[in-house]
């Protein structure tokens, strides 16, 4: 399941996922995305990994490639990403994204959600308007 989160600061994306994430989710995402990719030059995106997510990795790819076919052609429009999660192998992933990404991006633990909140929106590194 998805819920968006910070809906009134307009060049973030902001969602919790938790349990099933289902297809609907996935396009609901992807389409959330694209909007903001056709609305302003530079985007943020702030996720939140409940430990209720079902660990189906080879499942989660399958679902996202609506997600990829939106990312993919707009990455150098994502300046920074927060990944909150205490499963520590989602946080890590944080680590290669200098393999794929030239975003800025970083993981964060459960209860330091509030620090990921505050430094994806930074208006000192990023000029995010609210």
């Amino acid at each position: 399941m998805v819920n968006f989160l910070h809906l009134e600061i307009k060049e973030l994306l902001a969602f919790h996922l938790s349990g099933t994430v289902s297809a609907e989710d996935i396009d609901l995402i992807a389409d959330s995305l694209e909007e903001k990719f056709d609305r302003f030059d530079e985007v943020n995106l702030y996720i939140e990994i409940d430990d209720s997510l079902e660990e189906s990795f080879g499942g989660i790819l399958e679902q996202a490639k609506k997600g990829f076919s939106v990312i993919l052609p707009n990455l150098g429009k994502i300046k920074k990403a927060a990944l909150v999660s205490d499963k520590a192998w989602l946080r890590k992933i944080t680590d290669f994204k200098d393999l794929f990404f030239t975003m800025e991006m970083k993981g964060f633990s459960s209860p330091e959600k509030e620090e990921a909140f505050k430094w994806v929106v930074n208006k000192n590194e990023t000029q995010i308007s609210g």
